[in-house]
C-alpha cells in the first residue's frame, strides 16, 4: 500500500473536507502492517486493467483516490469507511473499496454519469413490485448537482455479488407511475466475502463495462461523479429506512441522531475520462493565463480545505514532464506564477502534491507575439462620456484592435485603435445609463497575436455608475479609469465628520430641471453635471453648507480645449461662476457649499462677461403671448433695480425684479415697439434695448 496515495479533483459543487497530515499518516501505516504485508510503492496509469480479486495491492497511488479517517464515523470503529480507488481500460469502469461495517449496516455507491437521475433515494420502487418501495432505498437526498442513476450495494461487508438482492441497479424512471424503479444492471466483482455478522475490514473490486453506464466508450471528458455512503440498514415493517452516517468524500452536513433521519449528502468525487496512456484519474482543472514573459498557473484544490505543499512541474521537454521531471516550483496556494519565461517556446505543466508520484492532467502552453502592458479600466462614473483605453507595446505592431460590448449588446464590437509611438488607444463613449461594459484587446505582428487578457474567453469589465458613495476620508476620489490623485476627480475630507459619506451623481443636459436648464449662461454648454449631497447617518443634505471652504477637482472628459471651460454652482435659481484653475485635465476651486455643480464650456459676451451677467433672455418679446424679458446672473445679486423708458425718455416701468413682463406701471401692456432700459445691481449699471412684438 503507497504511502502518500493521490485524491481525487473535486468539483466546485461538491466541496470535501480534508483530514489532517497526521491522521493520512497514521492511516496509511496502519493499512501497510496489517493489509498489505509489504510496502509497495506503485504508479499506474490509465487504462489500468484491475484483476478482480478483492486484494487493492496493485492499485496505483493515482488510482487510490480517497483514504477516510478511522475516527470520524458517528457509529464507532466497526463501521467506518477506510478508502475508494478509481480507474478504468477500454472496456470497464473500476471502483475498488475497503471498509468495516456491522449491525445489519448497508453500504451504497451512487454513480452519476451525467444522464437523468434522481434527487432523492427515499422513494425508488422494487424490482419486483413497482408499487412497493425498494428494500436498498434510503432516507438520502442529494444537493444540487449530483443526480445519481446507478447505485452499487452490500449488506455490511458481504461483497455477495447480485445474490441476495445485492450489486448494481440502474434507475429507470417509469412515466405512467410516475416513480422510479431500480431494475439490474450488468457487472463484474471480486469473489463474495462468507457471510458474516460484520465488524470485519474487507476491500472489494468491481468492473462496470463501459456499455452498461455509457451504452459504450464514452467521449474524451465525460464525466462521472461518486459518492460512498455508510447507511443504516432496512426494517420494512415498521417503515424505517436507514440513512447516510458516514461518507466518502466527507460531507458538509451533521449526520442525523437516529439512524433513519433524512440526511442531505453535498460532496461528491469528479472523474473526467481520458483513454490516453500515461494520465493519471486525477484532474485539478488546470488553467494557464500567459502575459508577456511569465504564466499564471491555476488549479482547483481537492475539497476547500485540502492544507498542502504543491509542487508545479513545468518544462519543455514533455518526456520530463511526463516523468516528474522538469523543473518545479513549490507553493501552498493553488495558483501561482511562473517568471522570465522564453517566449515562443512550448512549456508543458503538471501538478503533484509534495511527496505523491502522481499527478494532475497535463497542459501545455506558448508565448507568442508582441509584450503588451495595459492597466486595467474597473469603474468610470460619467455615464456617456468618452473613457480611454489604452495599452503599450514593446515594438510597433501590424494590427491593433480593441473589442467592446455593453447593456444587451451580445457580441463584441470591433475597433481600430489609434497610436502614438507604441501606445494604442481609443477614447470610447460610455453608455449614457449605469450598467457594464466589457473590453478586450488583440495585437499582432509578424511573431502572431496577442489577446489582453490573455486567458481565453476572458475580457476586462467596467462597472458605469451615475451614482457613487464616498466614505469620508482625506481624500475622497471618485472612482474613474485612472484611481490616481494626480488624474481623477476627489473632493477633501477636511471639512467633514468621521462616518459622514459623500453621494456624488453625474449628470447631463437631459438631466436638468427646467429652471436650472434656463438658467444656464447664454453661449455655454454643459459638459459635466455633479449632484454633491452629504449623508450623515440616515439624512442626506443637498444644498449643504460647509463651515469652510473645501478643494473639489473634477475632470471634464471632453475634447474642450481646458481654456474652453469653467466651473459654476447652481443655488436653485442662478448659476454663478467659481473661480478655478486647471490641472491635468482638471477644474480646481475652493467650494463653500455643497450642491449641483457643473463644467461648462464656452465663452461667455464680452459685455455679459464685465458685468457678471450670464444671460439676457427674450430681448425681443410678445407680452400678449406669456414672453418676457429677463436678465440671469452668474450670481444672486444683493441689490436690483430696474427701469424702462419709451423712445422719447419717459419712464413707463420702475421695479426691483430683473424681468419685464413687457406693462407699464399701470399693469397695462405696452404699445409694440423699441424701448429702453436701465438694470441697476450691486452698484454696477447696464444699459440697453429690448424689441415688444403684437
Amino acid at each position: 500500500m503507497p504511502l502518500f496515495p493521490m485524491a481525487a479533483w473535486v468539483t466546485p459543487a461538491g466541496l470535501v473536507f480534508w483530514q489532517n497530515f497526521k491522521m493520512r499518516l497514521f492511516k496509511n501505516l496502519l493499512f501497510w502492517l496489517f493489509f498489505s504485508g509489504a510496502l509497495l510503492n506503485v504508479l499506474a496509469s490509465a487504462p489500468h486493467t484491475i484483476t478482480l480479486d478483492g486484494n487493492m495491492n496493485e492499485w496505483g497511488d493515482d488510482e487510490i483516490v480517497w483514504l477516510d479517517s478511522q475516527n470520524d464515523s458517528p457509529w464507532g470503529s466497526f463501521n467506518e469507511l477506510y478508502k475508494l480507488g478509481v480507474t478504468w481500460d477500454s472496456d470497464n469502469f473500476y471502483f475498488g473499496l475497503g471498509a468495516v461495517l456491522s449491525s445489519g449496516n448497508h453500504l451504497i455507491v451512487y454513480i452519476d454519469t451525467g444522464t437523468c437521475g434522481v434527487s432523492s433515494v427515499a422513494d425508488l420502487r422494487s424490482p419486483e413490485d413497482i408499487n412497493k418501495r425498494w428494500y436498498w432505498a434510503k432516507n438520502n437526498y442529494f444537493d444540487e448537482g449530483f443526480r445519481p442513476s446507478f447505485q452499487w450495494h452490500s449488506y455490511q461487508t458481504e461483497f455477495k455479488g447480485s445474490a441476495g438482492g445485492q450489486g448494481l441497479y440502474h434507475y429507470v424512471y417509469q412515466a405512467a407511475q410516475n416513480v422510479w424503479q431500480a431494475q439490474p444492471a450488468t457487472f463484474l466483482q471480486s469473489p463474495r466475502n462468507p457471510d458474516s455478522d460484520g465488524g470485519v475490514y474487507r476491500e472489494v473490486e468491481v468492473a462496470i463495462p463501459w456499455t452498461v453506464l455509457f451504452g459504450g466508450v464514452p467521449a474524451e471528458g465525460r464525466v462521472i461523479k461518486i459518492i460512498v455512503s455508510l447507511n443504516g440498514g432496512t426494517d420494512e415493517g415498521n417503515g424505517y429506512y436507514g440513512s447516510a452516517h458516514e461518507a466518502m468524500p466527507d460531507q458538509a452536513n451533521t449526520f442525523p441522531s437516529v439512524w433513519y433521519g433524512s440526511y442531505t449528502l453535498t460532496n461528491y468525487l469528479t472523474f473526467v475520462y481520458d483513454n490516453g496512456n500515461n494520465r493519471s484519474t486525477i484532474a485539478r482543472n488546470l488553467t494557464i493565463e500567459t502575459e508577456n514573459n511569465r504564466a499564471k498557473i491555476i488549479w482547483d484544490k481537492r475539497g476547500t480545505r485540502e492544507s498542502t505543499t504543491y509542487q508545479v512541474y513545468h518544462s519543455t521537454d514533455l518526456t520530463r514532464i511526463k516523468n516528474l521531471q522538469g523543473d518545479y516550483t513549490e507553493t501552498a496556494e493553488n495558483e501561482i506564477y511562473l517568471e522570465n519565461l522564453n517566449r515562443n517556446v512550448t512549456y508543458y505543466v503538471t501538478i503533484a502534491r509534495k511527496g505523491e508520484n502522481s499527478r494532475s492532467e497535463l497542459t501545455h502552453f506558448i508565448l507568442s507575439g508582441p509584450v503588451l502592458s495595459h492597466k486595467a479600466v474597473t469603474n468610470f462614473s460619467y455615464p456617456g462620456k468618452k473613457c480611454r483605453l489604452q495599452f503599450s507595446s514593446d515594438r510597433t505592431l501590424s494590427t491593433a484592435k480593441l473589442y467592446w460590448r455593453s447593456g444587451e449588446r451580445m457580441e463584441f464590437q470591433e475597433i481600430n485603435l489609434l497610436s502614438s509611438g507604441n501606445t494604442y488607444y481609443y477614447d470610447l463613449t460610455m453608455p449614457d445609463a449605469s450598467g457594464n461594459l466589457d473590453y478586450y484587446f488583440v495585437a499582432t505582428d509578424s511573431e502572431g497575436a496577442t489577446t489582453l487578457p490573455r486567458l481565453s474567453g476572458n475580457y476586462y469589465s467596467i462597472t458605469i455608475s451615475s451614482e457613487i458613495i464616498l466614505n469620508r476620508a482625506e481624500q475622497m476620489i471618485i472612482p474613474d479609469e485612472y484611481n490616481e490623485t494626480n488624474f481623477s476627480s476627489y473632493l477633501d475630507g477636511e471639512n467633514f465628520l468621521p462616518g459622514d459619506r459623500v453621494r456624488i451623481r453625474t449628470f447631463g443636459y437631459n438631466d436638468l430641471d427646467t429652471v436650472a436648464r434656463s438658467a444656464l449662461p447664454e453661449n455655454l454648454s454643459l459638459v459635466c453635471g455633479y449632484e454633491i449631497s452629504l449623508q450623515r447617518g440616515e439624512k442626506i443634505y443637498s444644498p449643504y453648507f460647509l463651515g469652510a471652504e473645501t478643494t473639489l477637482v473634477l475632470r471634464h472628459l471632453s475634447d474642450y480645449n481646458i481654456s474652453q471651460l469653467s466651473l459654476w454652482y447652481f443655488d436653485g435659481r442662478f448659476w454663478e461662476k467659481l473661480d478655478a484653475d486647471s490641472d491635468n485635465g482638471r477644474l480646481r476651486a475652493r467650494i463653500k457649499a455643497l450642491g449641483r455643480l457643473a463644467i461648462l464650456a464656452g465663452s461667455l459676451p464680452a459685455t455679459a462677461e464685465a458685468q457678471k451677467i450670464a444671460r439676457i433672455a427674450h430681448s425681443v418679446f410678445a407680452p400678449a403671448r406669456g414672453e418676457f424679458l429677463e436678465f440671469i446672473f452668474a450670481y444672486r445679486p444683493t441689490e436690483i433695480k430696474f427701469n424702462v423708458y419709451n423712445i422719447n425718455g419717459q419712464r413707463i416701468y420702475s421695479g426691483d425684479s430683473a424681468i419685464w413682463n413687457g406693462r407699464d406701471s399701470s399693469g397695462q401692456i405696452v404699445e409694440p415697439g423699441v424701448y429702453l432700459y436701465q438694470l441697476r445691481y450691486d452698484g454696477k449699471k447696464l444699459t440697453g434695448s429690448c424689441v415688444v412684438l403684437r
